[in-house]
């Protein structure tokens, strides 16, 4: 079981993979967060510290990456882990998204989610303090 105190904060608007990745998360012993919305993911972190988020950029209302710069434009969540998971592979979206500080882009379409999780793992073991 893995020991970290704080959630992982899942940002998807695709009903059906939110809970799939909540469960498998869960399942490896991550407490796990979840919603559909940035506006949804505000409200969250003023209430709890997320490890980490694991973002898509398509989302209604507010987009991913206007969500991500507001994010990076706040001194508290400057340093937070993000991963990018979403349908675009596109140049721009890439550039944008590593030019904002993501630990890493996945095309959905590209990995399996037991991959994404083992970079997740990754990722947390490796920001461990």
């Amino acid at each position: 079981m893995n020991d970290i105190s704080k959630p992982i904060l899942i940002i998807e608007d695709e009903p059906g993979l939110l809970e799939a990745v909540r469960l498998k998360l869960t399942k490896e012993g991550f407490p796990v967060l979840g919603c559909t919305t940035a506006e949804e993911a505000e409200e969250l972190m003023a209430k709890t510290e997320p490890s980490l988020l694991w973002l898509d950029l398509f989302l209604p209302g507010i987009p991913g990456i206007e969500f991500l710069q507001k994010l990076r434009a706040d001194e508290k969540w400057k340093k937070l882990p993000v991963i990018v998971v979403s349908n675009s592979g596109s140049p721009e979206k890439i550039r944008q998204s590593r030019e904002l500080g993501v630990e890493t882009y996945f095309v959905k379409a590209d990995w399996k989610l037991e991959e994404i999780i083992d970079v997740v793992r990754t990722i947390l073991s490796s920001n461990k303090k």
